[in-house]
């Protein structure tokens, strides 16, 4: 069972937004909002936020720039944190 495609354009979106693709993630985000009325009344909501958030985020080069500097730092504590036990595996 397939989920909707509004689902499925938010979450593409959202890889986008994880790989730094603004422009592809917008893309992505837009048609998840032209697909909304699929989607139950109950989640629609919480959806529709969500897109409008990744939208955000996509759009302003701000919100990028702090999206780029957390990601970096994160990688960068995983790896540290690897490096301190061994592990030689990198998880983002």
């Amino acid at each position: 069972n397939e989920p909707p495609n509004a689902e499925k354009f938010y979450l593409l979106g959202r890889a986008a937004l994880l790989k730094n693709n603004f422009k592809e993630a917008e893309n992505y985000f837009k048609q998840a909002q032209t697909q909304l009325e699929e989607i139950h009344p109950s989640n629609r909501k919480v959806l529709e936020n969500d897109i409008n958030i990744g939208l955000t985020i996509a759009t302003t080069e701000a919100a990028q720039t702090d999206i780029k500097k957390r990601m970096t730092e994160k990688s960068n504590s995983s790896a540290n944190t690897n490096s301190a036990t061994g592990n030689k595996s990198v998880v983002p």
